[in-house]
């Protein structure tokens, strides 16, 4: 028995915990103490629980398991790994029959059955290079497994999504996914909400054990405890050797080449063959070789892993049979020639006139005149000639480039101390004082750009208020040498913008501001089901105000317990991190005021019916111990009461509203 956890692992006699008393939905510990100890994340690499909303919804966007070129995708088949099932109802090995709970036996059900595959370019690289047995780790609040533990201090850190359970297939409240062991993989005590991973050939799946939150910073493992494996799923992605085999077979052809000189051949003009087995062909280019009635066809393919496409190594493909051109037969082997020094001369200061055409090193015949088009790179020392061939009723254009010149030395530190500062949107330069630095992104700085030739690229890199003084806004760029791939950084400073409260989130902040924390698509069906669930908060006071709870990118009518979504309203994936729960959460109903802590029915977003609409109104949690609240209230409009749908879609605060203390 360790300290606070009960972890048999189904192997020889059972003790069974005491009755636990089970946590206050959405804010476990939350009807006692007030939680003031930090909670880590799921699966941050530390045994100690985590707080939970209740049940989490899928966060994920479709994430079915696409079928790769060639794979069949069979249906997945069950592998039981112990034979104490929990269905039978019994499982310790002394013989002694004990009822497992139905809710334990519902969750056992949900992770072995009801846990779908994530097929993507990331989850197949973690897939394909990882061992049997290595650990993944299970995010309760995204209702997934992942190959990265979460990182409570990083919670934006992007994660290689492994497995999702299935919409509407939850585990009741406080139930998760651990360690099928009584030590990890380490010998440690690190067991909970993280999973082994199991890897039969092209076939993955976990072995787990349900272990439930009792509050505070205890876990346990229900009696009995048993071992179970989910159901292994089938994820197959063509080798490299299976795509150069399919790209080296590809047959391509121009069409009516016979009429078509090589010099006016185009992408379109090539045909490919049809998508077939998941691969789709694709032209990158195509080049004349002038003269010689041919071209070179570049070609690529392109197949997907679940919704990501890769594309293939590229392959060259010679094209011949194109309409003669004596002209172009002529000419094919002229080069041009610079009769000059050209160390001692930039490509820029070269003329026309010190080009000459050469064929066997002899002057073209009369009767073929040359014209140039010359384009410098004094940074490379390099010249594009595009020389023109013509006869009377006839002409053939052929690129050449010219190298070997002087070249210019480009000093990158004395490009950016005569690089001019960024230019700040004029609408927030004249109304700095009324607008938090943290609202403003890149989007509203312009960089001046190089000019033509130039060999460096700009680009800004970070913007971010000032850790001390949060009215000054630090706008880094960063610069790369194109000829040798250096880099250097400068950070301009913006100041006077209005002085910032800090958030418990403050991107939940910056967010707001911009207004693309929801998304509604109203209809008929979603505003009656809204209007419904206000009628019936208002009637019955349970709670007293229409709340509404977020989880993952889903929102629910609080209380979830049936588990009802509110159809057509999402979380931007921007505001995917904000919470309305737990002792963490970022955001509070628009009624609340500070002082005291609130209850579960006192936490969420607020659904207010006024004279002409349906709205969502809430706070922002400040920074801090205690509990406070900025006095701004942000709106969102859902639809208009005077209209028989609403609006068809919102994704903007209709208002917002601020107090007199934050004028």
């Amino acid at each position: 028995m360790r300290g606070g956890a009960n972890n048999n692992s189904g192997q020889g006699g059972q003790s069974t915990p005491a009755p636990q008393p089970q946590p206050e939905p959405q804010n476990p510990g939350d009807s006692s103490n007030p939680d003031t100890t930090p909670q880590p994340g799921p699966g941050d690499g530390t045994p100690a629980p985590q707080p939970q909303p209740e049940n989490p919804g899928d966060s994920n966007p479709d994430t079915t398991p696409q079928p790769g070129p060639g794979d069949n995708n069979p249906a997945p088949q069950p592998q039981p790994e112990n034979p104490k099932d929990p269905n039978d109802g019994t499982g310790n090995d002394s013989g002694s029959e004990n009822k497992i709970d139905p809710d334990v036996k519902e969750a056992y059900d949900i992770f072995s059955k009801h846990t779908k595959l994530f097929k993507s370019k990331k989850s197949w690289d973690f897939f394909s290079r990882a061992n049997d047995g290595v650990p993944i780790y299970y995010d309760y609040r995204k209702k997934a497994f992942y190959a990265e533990k979460y990182d409570s201090k990083d919670p934006d850190k992007e994660r290689t999504l492994l497995f999702s359970l299935e919409e509407g297939h939850f585990p009741k409240y406080s139930y998760n996914a651990s360690w099928p062991d009584d030590k990890d993989e380490h010998g440690k005590n690190d067991i909970f909400n993280k999973v082994k991973l199991v890897k039969l050939e092209d076939k993955f799946g976990f072995k787990f054990r349900v272990s439930k939150y009792e509050g505070g910073k205890k876990n346990t493992f229900p009696n009995p405890t048993i071992v179970q494996q989910s159901e292994l799923q089938e994820f197959k992605v063509p080798s490299a050797d299976d795509v150069k085999g399919v790209l080296d077979s590809i047959e391509i052809k121009y069409e009516n080449k016979e009429n078509v000189e090589e010099k006016d051949a185009t992408k379109s003009g090539v045909k490919v063959p049809p998508e077939a087995n998941g691969y789709t062909t694709h032209v990158e280019s195509v080049t004349p070789k002038i003269g010689e009635r041919k071209i070179d066809v570049v070609i690529y393919l392109t197949y997907k892993i679940g919704d990501d496409t890769v594309e293939s190594q590229r392959r060259t493909i010679e094209i011949d049979g194109f309409k003669s051109n004596d002209l172009a037969s002529k000419v094919k082997d002229v080069v041009i020639v610079y009769e000059g020094n050209k160390k001692d001369k930039l490509p820029s200061e070269v003329t026309e006139k010190e080009l000459k055409a050469k064929l066997n090193n002899n002057d073209l015949e009369s009767t073929i005149s040359v014209s140039y088009s010359l384009k410098a790179d004094d940074y490379k020392g390099e010249l594009s000639v595009n020389a023109t061939f013509s006869t009377n009723n006839n002409s053939v254009e052929i690129p050449y480039i010219l190298n070997g010149f002087k070249m210019k030395e480009f000093n990158l530190k004395d490009f950016i101390n005569k690089y001019p500062k960024p230019t700040l949107d004029s609408k927030i330069e004249n109304n700095k004082s009324n607008t938090p630095a943290i609202s403003v992104g890149a989007d509203k700085f312009t960089l001046k750009p190089a000019e033509d030739g130039v060999p460096v690229t700009i680009k800004i890199t970070s913007v971010a208020p000032q850790e001390n003084d949060k009215t000054k806004l630090d706008v880094t760029v960063t610069f790369t040498n194109t000829l040798n791939n250096t880099k250097e950084e400068r950070t301009y400073t913006f100041e006077g913008f209005m002085p910032q409260k800090e958030y418990r989130d403050n991107k939940a902040f910056k967010e707001a501001e911009k207004g693309n924390l929801f998304h509604y698509t109203a209809s008929e069906a979603n505003n009656k089901a809204i209007l419904e669930f206000i009628k019936k908060t208002e009637t019955e006071k349970k709670p007293k105000h229409p709340l509404l709870a977020i989880d993952g990118q889903d929102i629910y009518f609080y209380p979830k317990s049936a588990k009802k979504k509110v159809q057509g309203l999402k979380l931007d994936p921007s505001a995917k991190h904000i919470l309305t729960h737990t002792g963490k959460n970022t955001v509070a109903p628009a009624f609340l005021e500070g002082g005291k802590k609130p209850s579960n029915q006192e936490k969420g977003l607020e659904l207010v019916k006024t004279s002409t609409s349906v709205e969502i109104q809430f706070k922002l949690v400040l920074a801090g111990e205690g509990f406070k609240y900025d006095s701004k209230i942000y709106k969102f409009k859902l639809f208009d009461l005077k209209s028989d749908t609403g609006n068809s879609s919102q994704s903007n605060p209709g208002s917002s509203s601020r107090s007199e203390d934050d004028e």
